[in-house]
This record gives structure tokens, sequence and C-alpha cells, in this order.
């Protein structure tokens, strides 16, 4: 396995944090909330993950904590949807701390001095009231950065493992060139029309009359910008589906020099004329893009393995005593500053 040269940045903000008052319902930090296997995950260190990705949510989405009770997503409120996905990481993160070995991670010397300043750097940084509501002390900050360092470098040598192979063909990209014709028009104020149906029908016989002399034109933007059209380029396969699926999918199957038939959007019609069978610059960077996510894929299906193998409990009862609503946690960002684990 290569070496590990990237640099591993820890996500954890130095600041410090605003709290209020509102204390934890009962909540023993020692408790615990999780089992992944015989392994146990204490309340507090739980409570800190959550507590932390709640601050960054109030921090830099604007979510207010009264505003934690209200529906989110699939019927999830957004304290229900942020706790879900905290417990979701931490399993991840506790399964990729069993299995280090399998991929011979390790962390380094100076990735654990690194961590061990962050947390008292962070600890620091925050009064009793702060530490309390969010359960912070210096072992449990350090821990949960320490699942962030090897989570990071576990996701890299999974990656690194993967067997992934994209091929020219999978990834081949055509280019072409499209004429759009709105079903709005806008003033010079700014004020858009949208057109009646007689004004749709005159659009769509300038489309398809452009169609039909696109394939032999020598510049079809011009006589597009005659028509009333905006001209643009863009590279594509059967899957695209900007700047719309079905133009793209009728573009898919023609050769150079070809001209689709004018395609019905949600917002105009589409000529387009195809320009090029195959863009090595764009087949390339998306062959890039397939192979970056069939490794993301392999890291998933890593951890879906490993769950299957692994059996994991949650402790609804204790979960349940964190809760965000109103007992809001903000940054103060104008202390912020961020921390590396490592090179």
């Amino acid at each position: 396995m290569k070496h590990f040269t990237k640099r591993l940045v820890i996500c954890l903000v130095i600041a410090a944090l605003t709290v209020l008052p509102l204390s934890g319902c009962g909540m023993n930090p020692n408790a615990t909330v999780l089992k992944v296997g015989s392994e146990k995950v204490s309340l507090g260190l739980a409570n800190f993950a959550a507590r932390y990705n709640q601050s960054t949510y109030e921090t830099y989405y604007g979510i207010s904590d009264t505003a934690w009770g209200q529906n989110a997503v699939d019927d999830q409120t957004y304290e229900e949807y942020v706790k879900k996905e905290v417990m979701n990481s931490l399993k991840k993160m506790v399964l990729e701390r069993q299995h280090m070995d399998d991929y011979k991670v390790k962390l380094t010397d100076d990735e654990k001095s690194k961590i061990k300043k962050a947390a008292a750097a962070f600890i620091k940084a925050n009064g009793k009231e702060a530490k309390e509501a969010v359960t912070a002390d210096q072992s449990t900050v350090e821990e949960y950065l320490e699942l962030l360092t090897i989570q990071n470098k576990m996701d890299e040598a999974i990656k690194e493992n993967a067997d992934v192979k994209v091929t020219d063909k999978e990834a081949a990209q055509k280019k072409m060139q499209y004429a759009y014709f709105s079903f709005s028009s806008t003033d010079e104020a700014g004020n858009v029309t949208l057109f009646e149906d007689d004004e749709k029908a005159a659009l769509k016989k300038k489309a398809e009359a452009f169609a039909k002399t696109a394939a032999d034109a020598k510049d079809c933007k011009a006589d597009a910008e005659a028509a009333g059209a905006s001209v643009e380029e863009a590279t594509f396969d059967k899957s695209s589906t900007t700047p719309d699926k079905g133009l793209t999918a009728a573009a898919a199957k023609l050769k150079a020099g070809q001209v689709t038939p004018v395609i019905e959007g949600e917002t105009g019609f589409y000529v387009a004329k195809v320009t090029s069978d195959l863009d090595k610059e764009a087949t390339k960077t998306k062959k890039d893009e397939l192979i970056a996510e069939r490794k993301n894929e392999a890291v998933s299906d890593m951890i879906k393995k490993w769950k299957k193998e692994t059996k994991t409990k949650v402790k609804k009862r204790q979960w349940k005593k964190v809760s965000f609503e109103k007992q809001g946690v903000k940054m103060k960002t104008e202390d912020a500053g961020t921390t590396a684990a490592g090179e």
C-alpha cells in the first residue's frame, strides 16, 4: 500500500461556544448509548458529536434552537435528521477503527500530538457551562478527533485498495452546439412575460425552420440568434440531464454533423447539432469523476459489509436524552481556527 502523503485536516473549529443555560436531561456521560460488536460508545462521546454538528448547523446554516422540532426531510424533524446522521457516522467511524489492522492504518505520533493539542485548545476556549452542555472533556474531545482522523485515513486506504476500472467507452463524451428558444421574454426592466399558446406555436415553427438548415449551416450561432434563440455548447452522454434530458438523449443517438428534431423542454424548445463524436478532454474529466464515484462506493460497500458482520445496537432511551430544542449551541466564529492532524 502506498505511503499516505495527503494532508489530513481535522474539521474541528477551535472556538468558544455559546450555549443556552438549559442543562442536559439527567445525562450520564459514562452511560453506553451504542454498541458496535463488543465495543461500547459512551453517551458523552455521542452527545459531543451531536452537539458539535448542532453548532455547525446553527452557526453556518442559520437554524435556531427553536427550529429543531420542525419538519426537515422524509417526515423527520431537523433534530431527528441530524441525530440520525450523527449516529450513522459514529457507527461508521467505530467500524473503521476496528478494522484499522486490515489496512495497516495507524495514527502517527505527530497526529496524536496534534490531536491532543487541538483538544486542549478546545477545552481552554470554553467555560464550564459550554463544556457541560456538550459533555466535553480532554479525553472525549481527543477520542472524537481520533475517530475523525482514522475515518479520513481508512476512507483513503479503502479507496486505494479498491479495484476500480472505468473504460473509455463508459466515459465517452460527445459535444454539441444547441439553440434554445425560450417560452418567455424579458424586458429592459427585468420583467418576465410567459408566452401564450399561440406564441409557443409560432416559436416552434421558428425552431423547426432552424433545425432544417442547421446541418448545412456554416454558422449555427448566427442563424439561431437571427431566429431569436440563444446558443451554447455542451459536452454530454446519453445519461446527461443538462441542459435538458430529452435533448441529450436525442443527441446521443446522432453522429457529428447531425441535428436533433425540435425538443420541447419545460421552459423552451431545443435544437442541437452534434459537433464531435468524442471530446477527449471532457471524456478524461468524466472518467476521473466515475473513478472517484466508484471509489466512494467501495467505501460504502465495505461499511455495509462490516455492518452485516457486526451487531450494532443503539440504546434509544439514552439517545433520547440528547435534545437540541431550546438548548442552542453556537460557535463564536470570530475566534475560529483549524488544526491539522498530520501530513
